[in-house]
């Protein structure tokens, strides 16, 4: 006597559609969650147009800019947590921003540096 077995095919869970990107800026930036007004959520706003606005350069361009992984910047600009004020800097140095400006919203926003 031999059993059969029944096979069924495996489901995928869905996940939030990326953030469209330009042709040549490399993966997709995941969407920013949380509140609109969550600080976390607007200084992460804030750096991503830095990055746009000077032509949404990809993390391995930025990242040959300054002392800092391609990672390391993507997660500054992911919104998840808080960055370091440091890696701020290094982020909007690494886009050709105004360091004293982003310092002066990071203090506005969170209080102070960690």
């Amino acid at each position: 006597m031999s059993e059969q077995l029944e096979v069924t095919p495996m489901t995928t869970r869905s996940r939030p559609e990326p953030a469209p990107s330009t042709p040549g800026s490399g993966r997709r930036e995941t969407p920013l969650t949380g509140p609109a007004d969550c600080p976390k959520r607007l200084f992460a706003e804030a750096l991503r147009a830095l990055r746009d606005s000077t032509g949404r350069p990809p993390y391995t361009e930025l990242a040959r800019r300054v002392p800092a992984s391609e990672s390391a910047l993507s997660k500054t600009a992911s919104g998840r947590k808080q960055p370091t004020l440091e890696m701020v800097r290094t982020y909007v140095v690494a886009c050709r921003g105004d360091v004293e400006h982003f310092e002066r919203l990071y203090l506005g926003l969170f209080g102070s540096a960690r």
